[in-house]
């Protein structure tokens, strides 16, 4: 099951600000209404809707902050009137079967925006740490000793008691002296100097849909760093969209912004204009005389997909909802040199202009 702070793309310090904005961006982009058909993105608005009712009451909140998914099992054991060392007690051993999974690593991966428009196939190496293969994650060159914590007895914690009110509570931390190992080494390994691990490379075959943007994810489950905990399971590689700047567009969600640079005398005696497409084939717009500088142009439905979008799906076959708007911002050309002719013509403009004036005045 995900997490729900990873669901709505938020950290776990977000503010009930943030949340109740990520749920209102998420909702909206995966709404049923807006995604007829599929699937896919109705099962995502499930997720975030089940996210939302979690994250957005402080009650609830607070115990998935603690117990993670177990947080149901929690408040019914809370309700029942289950002592608070009972409850601890199973939360802990939840907590100690995730505390033996691997550590997970993140890899940026760079995406263009055509990959982003149009979902794409990528071959990625990264690194993992795996338990030494000379000491076998222990940390000890071969043959040399190795001593029991006698800190925590080669458990990996400490033990403290706190008390609230009536209630004395037991919690647990990973061992000062022995960093949560259990061990205590005399002579380092020298391939891992005594950490216990080694990198290890490994290749993932990844597929990222269309309409993925900046800083979405894709999580490979078990590809991650190994256990140093005999019987853990490997954590998790997540593989993190890095999209790279485009020279012509700029992207807002799933908006397409160009800022097209136009003659002053096409402005003023009108144009039809080309502008090129995310998609490949140029646009025509036709751009009235005495147009203003920094004219919008709204082509609906003719920027990015929402997520997941079919890629047989194209602008103007597909509902417009399909797609998000492509908005051309009309700049004026202002050249950086000027030829004896140009400049003259110029020059006669501008005292056809003073004369035009004073005749008004």
């Amino acid at each position: 099951m995900r997490d729900y702070y990873e669901i709505l793309g938020l950290q776990k310090n977000a503010s009930p600000e943030d949340i109740k904005k990520a749920y209102r961006k998420m909702a909206m982009k995966y709404h049923p209404d807006k995604n007829e058909g599929d699937k896919s993105a109705e099962e995502k608005f499930k997720e975030i809707v089940q996210a939302n009712e979690v994250l957005s009451d402080p009650e609830k909140r607070k115990l998935y902050d603690q117990y993670g998914h177990d947080w149901e099992r929690a408040s019914e054991m809370q309700g029942r009137g289950s002592s608070i060392n009972q409850m601890f007690e199973q939360m802990r051993r939840a907590q100690e079967r995730e505390r033996a999974k691997g550590g997970s690593t993140q890899i940026r991966v760079p995406l263009t925006l055509e990959e982003c428009y149009n979902g794409a196939e990528k071959t990625v190496e990264y690194y993992y740490q795996k338990n030494c293969g000379g000491c076998g994650g222990n940390g000890a060159k071969d043959g040399t000793a190795i001593h029991t914590c006698t800190t925590c007895g080669g458990s990996g914690e400490q033990i403290h008691f706190l008390q609230r009110g009536a209630h004395h509570i037991q919690h647990r931390s990973t061992c000062g002296s022995c960093g949560g190992a259990g061990i205590v080494i005399e002579e380092q390994c020298p391939i891992c100097v005594g950490k216990g691990v080694e990198s290890a490379k490994e290749v993932a075959n990844l597929t990222f849909p269309r309409g993925v943007e900046n800083n979405q994810g894709i999580t490979n489950t078990g590809c991650g760093h190994e256990s140093r905990i005999p019987g853990g399971e490997r954590g998790d590689a997540i593989f993190i969209i890095e999209e790279i700047p485009h020279e012509v567009f700029k992207r807002v969600e799933n908006k397409l912004l160009h800022k097209f640079k136009i003659k002053y005398e096409d402005l003023v005696l009108g144009a039809i204009i080309e502008v090129p497409s995310i998609y490949g084939k140029s646009t025509k717009i036709i751009v009235e005389p005495k147009t203003k500088n920094k004219k919008l142009f709204r082509l609906k439905g003719y920027g990015m997909p929402v997520l997941n979008l079919s890629r047989n799906m194209k602008p103007g076959e597909a509902p417009a909802s399909a797609f998000g708007d492509y908005v051309v911002e009309l700049e004026l050309d202002i050249p950086e040199d000027y030829s004896e002719e140009e400049l003259k013509l110029i020059e006669e403009l501008r005292n056809l202009k003073s004369k035009n004036l004073d005749e008004v005045k």
